[in-house]
């Protein structure tokens, strides 16, 4: 009964709306555990859409709140209420139980979050969809940036889905990327950063030849794809980065990858070249 209560809430509510509001709470008990579990569960599993209205009753009575701290039995039915609390976020309904996500340190449902935020958005990019996630990237940082553990290394690699969302890089949000450049391929997430940093390094070179260098430097060596990482350190030399781009060459070439090799031998040949003839 209970499943099934859940399951076809939203076809309830439309035959008596009255009736489903004023027993919401008896529908889904949270004083008992087993039987709020299956309620939930019936409802988050099986709803493709999400309702504001009926959200707005789960937040109301306390429902959103119990869902990010329980146990479930079924790991799907959390990762349903974290979905659901994205899209919340994106249409400014629900501004509170995202950070909440973040403040739980529950790694699994923060990873659900970067994870799901990025499939969602990042194929239709607009200007306030950067700004909301940088919010989040933010909250993420300062949560976690003492943190060295493995769960924290994680949740720092996973956020190099997230260079997709940005347009420049500046002073105020370098030190961000860099603790997901430090940590990116913990989880084998270098190439997100490969490919974004390719994309961003006409509009910030000298950050993206920071970032490389901290990667190297840390221990992460990307080598896929060869052809976008010798585009952006050519792009480097190009746009008067010659220094970086050359310690970036030699770090290489000291780990003993050389594909970047005839880069700076060209670049090098070009620089005496120019001294010549002066």
């Amino acid at each position: 009964i209970f499943t099934i209560l859940g399951d076809y809430l939203p076809n309830l509510r439309f035959l008596d709306k009255e009736w489903i509001d004023s027993n919401f709470n008896r529908i889904f008990p949270i004083e008992n555990d087993n039987l709020w579990e299956i309620s939930i569960s019936g409802y988050f599993l099986y709803s493709s859409t999400v309702y504001t209205d009926i959200y707005e009753q789960f937040k109301q009575h306390g429902h959103i709140a119990k869902a990010l701290k329980y146990k479930f039995k079924s790991d799907n039915t959390k990762r349903k209420v974290i979905q659901h609390i994205c899209i919340m976020f994106n249409s400014l309904k629900d501004r509170e139980a995202i950070f909440e996500i973040i403040e739980s340190k529950d790694t699994e449902a923060i990873l659900e979050m970067i994870r799901f935020m990025w499939q969602v958005d990042r194929k239709n990019i607009k200007k306030e969809d950067s700004s909301k996630i940088f919010t989040l990237w933010q909250k993420i940082y300062e949560v976690y940036k003492k943190d060295t553990s493995r769960d924290a290394q994680a949740i720092f690699s996973t956020l190099s889905k997230w260079f997709v969302f940005i347009e420049t890089i500046n002073d105020e949000i370098l030190p961000y990327l860099q603790l997901t450049a430090k940590y990116t391929e913990k989880n084998h997430n270098s190439y997100f950063i490969v490919e974004e940093l390719e994309r961003l390094v006409q509009n910030s070179p000298k950050y993206v030849s920071l970032l490389y260098i901290d990667m190297l430097n840390n221990g992460v060596y990307p080598t896929y794809k060869q052809e976008q990482i010798q585009n952006t350190i050519e792009l480097l030399y190009q746009l008067n980065e010659q220094e970086n781009a050359l310690i970036i060459c030699n770090l290489y070439k000291k780990r003993g990858i050389y594909f970047l090799n005839e880069i700076s031998k060209k670049y090098s040949t070009l620089g005496k070249n120019s001294d010549n003839n002066s």
